[in-house]
């Protein structure tokens, strides 16, 4: 359970929650309808619950039903996201690129960049109170 859960996605694995906790709340009307069934005394808290059921079986059967095509969806997804990243790890792998040829930053950017270190340090420059007697 612990597998599918972290390989389902978010999506999926909150849509599995809300349906195992509406499965929940379905056994406690089932429970209390057979309790109902035997002429046992059921309490108000019960009786709303068995109200309920109708929304209930609403629920669980929509999210049955878009828990399939999700599921579909998402392994798409990550069949797509792997494909992608393949050619990525190729091309590095490849050794094509000469050395030196990286991407080096331009003057603008460094400036930049140290401004901003500058500016960042001046922020957070904490000084005693006898270093301003």
């Amino acid at each position: 359970m612990a597998a599918t859960a972290s390989s389902d996605g978010p999506v999926l694995n909150l849509m599995n929650k809300r349906l195992r906790a509406l499965r929940k709340k379905l056994n406690r009307i089932t429970n209390a309808e057979e309790s109902l069934s035997q002429g046992k005394q059921i309490n108000k808290e019960q009786q709303q619950v068995l109200l309920s059921k109708p929304s209930l079986l609403l629920l669980i059967d929509e999210l049955d039903k878009l828990r399939h095509p999700l599921q579909i969806a998402l392994t798409e997804e990550l069949s797509l996201a792997r494909n992608n990243n393949i050619p990525q790890t190729r091309t590095l792998d490849s050794g094509s690129t000469e050395p030196g040829s990286e991407n080096k930053p331009n003057g603008s950017v460094v400036v930049e960049d140290i401004l901003n270190l500058l500016y960042f340090d001046s922020l957070f420059d904490v000084k005693s109170q006898s270093d301003f007697a």
